[in-house]
Formats: structure tokens, sequence, C-alpha cells
């Protein structure tokens, strides 16, 4: 292996265009001739391949750089010599790019994650993790987030960086919430519908053991069952009226996503019962302000003044007249209904009214009275404690939780104690007999019409397409 020497810059061979009556470029000077080659050039020149030995340049291996004849008159003229082109052969490769497309990444909420500890699990630095949580602020609460829930990334990574392009979850059962990285490096928030099918389902049965339990082994949500059940409490007593063999009946939506999987349950459109016999039909309808109310077959509102159960499936346990007092030993007068229910049951407000105490109260406990319309108040006793926000003089409205079952006051056991007063009377809230509610008119009678014939349809088989039994019967 020969040593380097020092680089002489070489004239080119003739070149075959030059000829023809065009001046050659004048021979450079000795000075011009002799120049050493730059360090860094000599850098680029020694090459070290995989697999192979150093290569050494020689003069035998011809000329190493080559310009133009018009580069060559300019260096003749004594400007800067001409920019060095290496050949192919030996020329350095390009220096790689470090940025990579942006990947998509899908985790799933753990329990204790919050939003912030999955960006930084996922390498999304804080200052951007805080930014993108702030913008979703717009179209999410991250408070919200819950154990199992799918969060979708977009992540761009340049070499160790990592940048958060994107950020997609879902935000309710019919849309997703995200934010999307802008040019300007702002996140900005977005909303998306998801393509859900709403599927009207029928389900009816027979009562065994208890309506509400029988509804829900059908396949009905317990939610559901709550919604049925709270509309008949207005005439229905659940302890008493009800039979084996009685019928339920319901007709609610389902919402099904592209897999055929059921993600949401609607409204109740219909709810029938039979109770000895006598059946009970009421349907919903949208007057248009908003306000769902349910209507009977002729279109006579169902809501009354007061609920007769102010309480979700709980057992009767004493009823209104004279008992053996279960502490004292004493007969007295019981002046209400006891309804056995475990502890933190929610209470509801039995109609519309303002409160006019809420407070402990003797042998009551914590006790809340609410003044109605018409002369009419109701009491609840014994709560383990009061809803946020429920004060003397809180308007209220009816099915409105005002508080918890409990076992405050003299009281052996959970339980709520519930009064009806009439001109400042407490009266039997069983026997209580209000007049019904308004009937529709003109316009709205006609669309109720329209609505109720399209519900039958659905409970009497037609529209086979959009049927789907819960249970078969």
């Amino acid at each position: 292996m020969r040593r380097l020497r020092p680089c002489r810059f070489r004239r080119p061979a003739s070149d075959p265009s030059l000829s023809g009556g065009e001046s050659q470029p004048p021979a450079a000077t000795a000075e011009q001739r002799r120049r050493w080659l730059p360090a860094g050039w000599l850098a680029a020149l020694l090459i070290l391949a995989p697999g192979s030995a150093w290569v050494t340049l020689s003069e035998a291996a011809g000329p190493l750089f080559s310009w133009s004849a018009e580069q060559a008159h300019d260096a003749a003229d004594g400007s800067v010599p001409p920019p060095m082109v290496l050949p192919a052969a030996v020329r350095p490769p390009a220096e790689p790019s470090l940025a990579a497309a942006p990947a998509s990444r899908r985790v799933v909420v753990q329990s204790g994650d919050t939003l912030a500890s999955v960006l930084q699990a996922n390498a999304v630095p804080l200052d951007q993790a805080n930014a993108a949580i702030e913008a979703l602020r717009e179209v999410y609460n991250p408070r919200r987030l819950r154990t199992g829930q799918r969060i979708g990334l977009t992540l761009a990574s340049s070499g160790p960086a990592t940048t958060l392009v994107g950020l997609e979850l879902s935000a309710r059962f019919d849309r997703y919430a995200g934010v999307t990285l802008y040019p300007d490096g702002a996140f900005r928030a977005f909303t998306t519908p998801k393509q859900l099918t709403k599927l009207p389902t029928r389900a009816a049965g027979e009562i065994r053991n208890s309506l509400f339990s029988d509804g829900v082994d059908a396949g009905i949500p317990a939610a559901t069952m709550t919604d049925f059940m709270r509309l008949f409490s207005f005439d229905v007593d659940f302890e008493r009226d009800i039979h084996p063999d009685d019928r339920f009946e319901l007709v609610f939506d389902r919402y099904i996503d592209g897999d055929g999987n059921i993600v949401h349950t609607g409204d109740l459109l219909y709810a029938g019962l039979t109770v000895d016999g006598q059946k009970r039909g009421y349907y919903r309808f949208d007057r248009g302000d908003g306000d769902d109310a349910f209507y009977d077959a002729k279109g006579f509102g169902i809501r009354k003044a007061l609920l007769r159960t102010p309480i979700d499936g709980a057992r009767k346990s004493s009823g209104f007249g004279m008992r053996r007092h279960p502490i004292s030993g004493y007969t007295k007068m019981h002046k209400g209904i006891d309804f056995a229910a475990g502890r933190g049951t929610p209470i509801r407000a039995a109609g519309d009214g303002v409160i006019n105490f809420a407070g402990r109260k003797g042998g009551y406990g914590n006790y809340i009275s609410v003044r109605h319309t018409g002369d009419y108040a109701t009491a609840y006793a014994h709560m383990w404690r009061f809803a946020k926000g429920m004060r003397r003089g809180k308007r209220v409205k009816q099915g409105q939780v005002i508080g918890y079952v409990g076992s405050t006051g003299r009281s052996t056991g959970p339980h709520l104690h519930y009064e009806v007063i009439y001109k400042g009377k407490q009266i039997n809230p069983a026997n209580l007999r209000l007049p019904s509610g308004k009937q529709l008119k003109g316009r709205d009678l006609e669309r109720f019409k329209r609505q109720v014939a399209l519900i039958d349809a659905l409970r009497h088989g037609q529209n086979q397409d959009t049927l789907v039994a819960a249970r078969p019967f």
C-alpha cells in the first residue's frame, strides 16, 4: 500500500467538444496546480465498507475530479476553484431522516389511571399532555374517565422524542370526542357521531316472583324496569296489588353498533301492566316542549299530583292505622306507611313542591316536609342523610331525589316513614284518590294518535324487522 501524497489538480483530458475553433482553457499556474487536498475531503475519500479493506487512491486511478470548460475558464481567471464532485462510487450516503410516520395506538384505562398518567405512560411530554387535556375540556370532562375505557392515540416519533398528534375516546354512547394537533402547535377539540342503529324492542312476560326481578330476568335493563314501575306508582301498590300471573309489557329503544352489540338502552316508549285482569297501558309522547310525558290511549296524562310510593322497589313493612309500637310496646296510631329498604336507597319527592322543613325532628330523626298545591303536604322520616342542596325554601320536582334511607331517630332498622298530610291532618296514602292529568287536544291529540298506532304496530308483531323480543314467552 502506497503512502498518500499531496494531491495535485490535473487538467482533464481533452474533450472533443472543445475543438472546432473554441479556445482551450489556459494552463493553470504551478501555484494553482499544487494544492493540498483539504482534510475534510480526504476523510470523505477514505470509505470503510462493511467487509472490505481500506481503499487507497493513487495517480494510477485516473483523474479524481472534473469540471466543465466554463468552470475551468473561471479558474484560469484566478477565481475560486470550481466545486469538486465526487464520483458516485465514493460519494458518502445521504443522512437518513429521523422523523417516522405517525402511528396509532389503542390503550385501555386501568384502575387509578388519569388521562395525564395515560399520556405520560406513552411518552407524551408533560407540557403537551397538559395542553391536550385542556383543549379536550371543551367537549369532554377528563374526570369522567373510567376503568376499561379505550383511548386511541396517534403518536409521531423523531429520535427519542414523542409528539402527540391526536387523541380520541368515547364521550357518550352515541359520540366520540378528541383533540387534534394543528400546524400552529395548538390542540383543537372535536366530536364525531358514532354509527348506531336505533331499534325498538318489545319485552313481555308473566309475574312469578316480583315485577322487578321477573322483568330483569326477561332481559330488561334494571334502569328501564325502575322507570316502568315509577309510572304505575300513582295507581298501583306493588306490595298488595300484584299477584302471580299478572302480566307486564314494555317497548323501549336500544342502540346497536355495526357489530350487532347493544351499546345503550334508550327511552321507554310503552308501559303496560295487567293487574287482576285490569289492563293499563301508557304511551310516551313529546308535545314539542322537550318535556316527554306518558298518556293513556285516550290522551289523558297519567301524572298525578302525588306518587303513591316515593321509593323504588321497597317493601311495605307497616301500614297506616293502629299498631303496637315496636320500641315502646304501646298500641298507638301509626300515621304513615313504612317502607323497608337498604341504607342509602334513594327517596324521591312525591310531587312538585317547596321544602318547608329539613333537619332533625325528635323521634323522626332526619326529616323533610314538602308543601304541595291543593292543601297537600308530604313528610319523610328516619333518613340517613339529605340529598345535596335540600333546605328550607328549596323547590323540588316530582321524582327528584331528596334524601336516602336510614335509621335515625326512634327506629329499629333502615326504613322510610312516609306521611301524606291534607289540611294539616295525616291521611292514609293508600286511599289517596287524585284526579287524572290533563288531556291532549287539537293537533297534539292527532299527533299522539299517530304515535299510538306506530307503537301498537310494534307491540302486535308488525314491522318484524324492528321487533326484538327480550325473551320468548
